[in-house]
């Protein structure tokens, strides 16, 4: 059999696009994983959202109060920023497979192999579905944005 005869693999035309995109899931999954809100006004709670009968003063309550609206602020935050990241590593893979002439089923397989391969080996099995939702939402929209 001449070297002719034998079919080398087909090079990936996203090949650094999917490297980042590995490398922004393994990151994102090293950490506990939050997942895109659908409807952010049903995620709301009240700050008066308290267990009934506690003795503690009402000043407690605000400082208490206060500390929980922080930590909830930073924790928005700080899961804005995750799945900005993943949306936008997400994007730049989806654009260049466009680019390369892939159909939507043929990217939404790529990103869901490249998040299963590259996920932290800690991941949950609902953080891992998480992930694969988010990204495959992510993928949608990039696929059908005019750009």
């Amino acid at each position: 059999m001449s070297s002719t005869d034998r079919k080398l693999p087909a090079a990936d035309p996203a090949a650094a696009e999917r490297t980042a995109l590995e490398r922004t899931v393994l990151a994102l999954t090293g950490t506990p994983y939050v997942p895109r809100r659908d409807h952010p006004a049903a995620a709301r709670q009240s700050p008066d959202d308290h267990a009934p009968g506690t003795a503690e003063s009402w000043e407690r309550l605000a400082h208490t109060g206060e500390r929980r609206v922080w930590a909830a602020a930073d924790a928005a935050l700080a899961a804005q920023a995750t799945q900005a990241a993943l949306a936008g590593a997400v994007g730049a893979y989806v654009r260049a497979l466009r680019t390369a002439g892939v159909r939507l089923g043929g990217v939404l397989a790529a990103i869901a192999s490249a998040v299963r391969r590259s996920v932290a080996p800690t991941i949950s099995v609902g953080a891992l579905d998480g992930v694969l939702r988010d990204a495959g939402q992510y993928g949608i929209e990039a696929y059908f944005d005019p750009r």
